[in-house]
């Protein structure tokens, strides 16, 4: 999201700058990967009891850019996440799976860009 924009560094670099948006969104991150963790992957093999669905799916591809570029969310360690970590190897396995992601590997540069240019706000989250 906002890391995306091209005036992030502008408008969230500034020394008074209103981080409150990067920090619900961080904190809505980590909700979002405890509730997959604690509530849904807890005694399932997918996040709806009986297989694979449309909500592994839409789940999944939030959950990957975080497997993929950690150094945009430094504050969650998949590996933390045991039940997580299970399940996204479910997914990457799944036929397709490396054909579609394998775009974000183009990505992983820009990533890593972006997150060192974005660094002086992040660290302050």
């Amino acid at each position: 999201g906002v890391l995306f924009r091209k005036d992030a560094e502008k408008r969230y670099s500034k020394p008074n700058a209103d981080l409150t948006q990067l920090k619900l969104d961080r904190i809505i991150a980590k909700s979002a990967i405890n509730i997959i963790e604690k509530i849904y992957l807890n005694k399932n093999e997918f996040i709806v009891k009986g297989g694979l669905s449309l909500a592994d799916i839409l789940c999944f591809e939030e959950v990957y850019q975080i497997k993929k570029w950690s150094m945009l969310y430094p504050d969650i360690d998949l590996n933390d996440y045991p039940n997580i970590c299970k399940w996204i190897q479910k997914m990457e396995e799944l036929k397709g799976c490396d054909k579609i992601h394998g775009i974000m590997d183009k990505f992983t540069g820009y990533m890593t860009k972006r997150a060192q240019k974005c660094k002086p706000f992040l660290s302050k989250l």
